[in-house]
């Protein structure tokens, strides 16, 4: 079986992602004040932003090929999880802090969730699936 020559590059991506994360993670931990290391977390988020970009056109296109109820399953999972994840978090946050509630951080952490469960296999379909 043959290897299309573009397979190594989600290995190199990852990696380099990986990597790129343990030294941002490392560098603002132990507070490392050489000029470098700011270029570096700069570097390291305009990557993040543009892998963003990347696999929300990604996305997007591979959303297009597929079949009208496929893609409403998928609206369906993605509305019932980020409803349930935030009614959850908010339920516990009620009972764990009950004088601080954070709306903004409750429905971001859902909709992350939630748009990971309902879309994250797209982004490893292949265009002949």
């Amino acid at each position: 079986m043959k290897r299309h020559p573009f397979y190594f590059s989600p290995i190199l991506f990852y990696s380099v992602f990986i990597l790129s994360t343990i030294v941002t993670t490392v560098i603002v931990y132990k507070d490392f004040g050489h000029p470098l290391t700011v270029k570096f977390i700069v570097g390291y988020v305009i990557f993040l932003l543009v892998s963003l970009f990347y696999f929300t056109i990604a996305a997007t296109s591979k959303i297009r090929k597929l079949k009208w109820i496929q893609i409403r399953t998928r609206v369906y999972t993605f509305i019932i999880s980020c409803t349930l994840l935030s009614s959850s978090s908010i339920v516990l946050n009620y009972f764990l802090n009950p004088g601080v509630m954070d709306y903004y951080k409750i429905f971001s952490i859902a909709l992350g969730i939630s748009l990971g469960i309902a879309f994250f296999d797209l982004y490893f379909r292949r265009e002949s699936d």
